[in-house]
């Protein structure tokens, strides 16, 4: 069976996000009876994007249509690579995963064969937040009428989707499968290491990290003004792993507040998880999620977990049991929470234990099954 997965570039380390990975991913784990193909609708060029094509290679067959930074001038010239892609290959299925690519995914049925199989995974319960016409034509109108099945990463999302007229209207139910995670695969990297000594942070101080993209969305400008506040009590630390558009702007919010010490950007590391055991609690600060796969990366690693209290995030975290969920874009209870927990660290610790056994539910392997389902039958509820 020749599958397609279509993304919109595999540029871990500056410019794909947690849809890619997730992609990635999935089509890892598939069995051997599958042709994977993985349509990446931008080519970066970057060094970390010519590492994943060499470890993939072998395994999945990766296909670049347009220039990352040079987006109109290619945009009609990806199209026409990815239509010649599907006559030359004739895919029975095509999974899509974020906005662009859903356009794709549209275009299939619309322009060449209405019996191609066009599923598609939302990831988060916003899109096209910078047009609401976009959103209007593709998400409430296109997608209900052309997709087979929506995949929704949670709750909320799974709401969003269903409650659109079309989709009422057409009684097309979307199916909720959580993100996965690869729970031994992350443990063989989290080895005890000294690498935690170049970032300067042992002693007696209190810990904090977080990892995400550098955007709006990841609400770090609230989480340094937590630790402005934080900052006048006692000795704390943030440290974020992550690279975005917002770098400049953080950076000048850092200085600004006097935290150039006391706040790092340290860019994108595929290693990350490797220092979490050195730190005191992860913070979440998004104003707005889809299925937070970093915060299950610190429950399987039994890190304390404070999280603020949006679509996905909020299933994963049960208040008080599992982490602390506290309201978005609000510095104080940020800075409170993270308070709470310190002086509370034997509660911070109890939480970050129960977290760690909810863990299994969302193994990749689980998650493997649920969509092998739906390739085989996409009018699975």
């Amino acid at each position: 069976m020749k599958l397609f997965h279509i993304i919109n570039n595999i540029s871990v380390e500056n410019y794909a996000g947690g849809a890619e990975l997730f992609s990635i991913r999935l089509l890892e784990f598939l069995p051997k009876e599958f042709e994977r193909h993985l349509i990446v609708i931008w080519q970066c060029g970057t060094e970390d994007e010519k590492e994943i094509v060499v470890r993939l290679k072998e395994k999945i067959s990766i296909h670049f249509l347009g220039d990352y930074f040079n987006k109109k001038k290619t945009f009609f010239k990806a199209v026409r690579s990815y239509f010649k892609l599907l006559e030359d290959l004739e895919p029975s299925i095509i999974h899509s995963h974020s906005e662009l690519p859903d356009v794709f995914g549209i275009f299939t049925k619309i322009f060449y064969n209405k019996k191609t199989t066009f599923i598609r995974t939302m990831h988060t319960d916003k899109q096209w937040q910078k047009s609401l016409l976009f959103e209007l034509i593709f998400v409430k109108i296109l997608l209900p009428l052309y997709c087979d099945k929506e995949v929704a990463i949670s709750e909320m999302t799974k709401e969003r989707l269903d409650n659109r007229c079309v989709a009422k209207r057409l009684n097309k139910l979307s199916k909720k499968i959580y993100n996965a995670i690869d729970e031994d695969s992350l443990l063989k990297k989290y080895e005890p290491k000294d690498n935690i000594l170049s970032l300067d942070i042992l002693g007696k101080r209190i810990r904090a990290i977080s990892t995400g993209r550098l955007t709006e969305q990841k609400g770090y400008r609230y989480l340094i003004e937590a630790i402005s506040i934080l900052h006048k009590e006692i000795d704390i630390y943030l440290y974020i792993f992550g690279e975005g558009d917002q770098r400049k702007e953080l950076e000048e919010l850092i200085k600004k507040n006097n935290l150039q010490d006391n706040v790092k950007l340290l860019g994108h590391n595929k290693n990350a998880c490797m220092f979490y055991k050195d730190f005191d609690v992860f913070v979440s600060s998004s104003i707005y999620e889809g299925f937070p796969t970093v915060i299950l990366e610190a429950m399987v690693l039994n890190i304390p977990v404070i999280a603020t209290n949006v679509s996905g995030s909020r299933e994963l975290i049960i208040n008080k049991k599992t982490g602390l969920l506290i309201p978005p874009k609000n510095p104080v209870e940020l800075s409170n929470s993270i308070k709470y927990l310190i002086a509370n660290y034997d509660k911070a610790l109890e939480y970050a234990s129960n977290a760690k056994k909810l863990v299994s539910q969302y193994r990749i392997e689980n998650i493997i099954q649920e969509y092998l389902n739906i390739y085989n039958n996409p009018k699975i509820t």
